[in-house]
């Protein structure tokens, strides 16, 4: 049987036969973890994304009734449910029910657990700054366990996935009723 000089060459070398599978190998590990790390970051962000828009739209329809001592049931229902249809893609992707607090100023540090929101009003402590919030300023904080309900599986060693991937994803926005800015009777500001 004849060969030519060229597979003559590789022939001559067996040694050098498992040298393209390790290096195939070791190529392919780099570049899935890239495309890995890329494809879990980016649904990181888009559910964050998702997150804030929810967080704002409902900041905004709270502002709607500018309330003094809470909102109603019905209000708190609005609320979530402009939050829900907001993150619908992110519900329907996984299932899991976002934990939604709405907070009242910094005075008021509480949250309404008899609407329907899943949050207790440890979410809503320390949501507003110890100043510079005013006392009727409403902030709804939403929130997504990322790391328990993954968008995309996590892979590799637990101690690793928990430096790489957020436990929480959470937005808070907060809305002040511009009644507070009204000028007083003795042409102050309030």
């Amino acid at each position: 049987m004849k060969y030519s000089r060229h597979a003559a060459r590789y022939l001559a070398t067996p040694g050098q036969a498992g040298a393209y599978a390790v290096e195939f190998a070791l190529t392919f590990v780099v570049f899935f973890a890239v495309c890995y790390a890329i494809l879990t970051y980016a649904f990181i962000f888009t559910a964050q994304h998702l997150l804030n828009v929810a967080a704002d739209d409902a900041a905004r329809i709270a502002l709607r009734w500018q309330p003094d001592n809470g909102l109603s049931t019905a209000q708190m229902a609005d609320i979530r449910h402009v939050v829900d249809v907001r993150t619908s893609w992110l519900a329907s992707a996984r299932g899991e029910p976002l934990e939604v607090a709405v907070c009242f100023g910094h005075a008021m540090n509480t949250s309404d657990e008899s609407s329907g929101t899943e949050a207790s009003s440890a979410l809503c402590a320390g949501a507003f700054p110890a100043s510079g919030a005013a006392v009727s300023s409403i902030g709804i904080l939403v929130r997504y366990p990322y790391r328990d309900v993954p968008l995309v599986p996590l892979l590799g060693p637990a101690f690793l996935v928990s430096l790489a991937v957020p436990e929480w994803l959470s937005a808070f926005s907060v809305v002040t009723p511009y009644r507070d800015n009204l000028v007083t009777e003795s042409g102050a500001g309030a």
